[in-house]
């Protein structure tokens, strides 16, 4: 069956904000998806043919999210909570991500139900332009009913985005200098609670995407010449949007001559609430010749497989464990 995408079901209020276009399923438990990173590339780093990691990360949300009401019945209402993501950048994207269409192949594992409801997933998603793999993606869902997500809240879920003031940046998120003095390794987060990039529509915490692009910021920032190509992410809680919020890199190392590990922390005051793992590019994918992994030029675009890069290296929270057994590294 295809048809195109409702809003509603990638939780969007804003047609500007929706990526994705089209839908076929495929089977229950698997999707195909276009989508048009037009709508929102000037966000992003338009300039380069890597593809935008932020765009990446979306899309691969969006997708995740229709799969859960298209092929599970999730009813509208109910709360997603994404407690993991990754992407892998794999090879340029033609023409610039401003050009073709990406096609999104989605499938969805480990599903866990209670009777006859979601209660999570894992997706598996390959995006690919013009018959060649760019990217590849993972999501960790996590389903709860409206009432349930009220009482987990409690009065926290009163407080929305919109009690905040706006604040006019040209960039949001955007780093400002360290409280503690950690010059070039930790900053403080400062976003606008109106920008419809990231508050599309009234939330009672500070978006997951959002985390995601300071985490990204920090790395881009500590690892100069370089373009994130690899991102592992957990989501321990929710981070309050009155709490401060500092990012900070715990610890990096060189995987190969071509590549830099950064392990990055995101706090909610002194808590941590997000880790992750980040892969640098020195010199950006193309000028690394790590886009030499990618698809085929001329092939199909390369099919979910149950091996990832992921799989080979230790979950996000565990690195940052040993980096504080440890001490701070280099």
């Amino acid at each position: 069956m295809q048809g195109l995408v409702d809003k509603r079901e990638v939780h969007k209020h804003h047609e500007e904000t929706v990526l994705l276009r089209s839908h076929e399923m495929v089977s229950s438990h698997a999707m195909r998806f276009i989508a048009g990173w037009q709508r929102l590339h000037e966000r992003f780093d338009s300039a380069s043919a890597t593809p935008d990691p932020g765009l990446v990360a979306e899309t691969l949300r969006q997708a995740t999210i229709a799969l859960a009401h298209k092929g599970f019945g999730v009813p509208f209402g109910w709360a997603f909570l994404m407690d993991r993501m990754t992407v892998h950048i794999t090879a340029p994207v033609p023409h610039g991500a401003g050009g073709p269409a990406v096609s999104l192949e989605a499938r969805a594992e480990r599903v866990a139900t209670r009777g006859s409801r979601l209660r999570g997933l894992v997706s598996h998603v390959v995006f690919g332009v013009e018959g060649r793999q760019i990217a590849t993606g993972r999501g960790e869902l996590r389903v709860i009913d409206d009432r349930l997500y009220e009482r987990l809240r409690g009065d926290r879920s009163h407080l929305t985005n919109l009690d905040l003031p706006p604040r006019n940046l040209r960039d949001s998120p955007a780093l400002r200098s360290s409280p503690h003095g950690l010059r070039g390794r930790e900053w403080r987060v400062v976003f606008d609670p109106r920008d419809v990039l990231y508050f599309d529509h009234p939330v009672d915490h500070v978006p997951g995407m959002l985390l995601f692009q300071a985490a990204r910021k920090a790395a881009t920032q500590f690892v100069a010449d370089a373009e994130l190509v690899g991102f592992d992410g957990e989501y321990h809680r929710f981070v309050e949007l009155s709490a401060p919020i500092l990012v900070r890199i715990e610890s990096s190392r060189p995987l190969d001559a071509l590549r830099r590990e950064v392990v990055v922390g995101v706090y909610d005051a002194d808590t941590l609430a997000m880790s992750s793992r980040v892969i640098m590019a020195l010199g950006g994918l193309k000028r690394s010749g790590l886009d030499q992994f990618g698809g085929s030029e001329n092939g199909p675009m390369l099919r979910i497989a149950n091996h990832s890069w992921q799989d080979d290296l230790p979950h996000p929270s565990e690195s940052l464990e040993k980096v504080r057994a440890a001490g701070r590294g280099d």
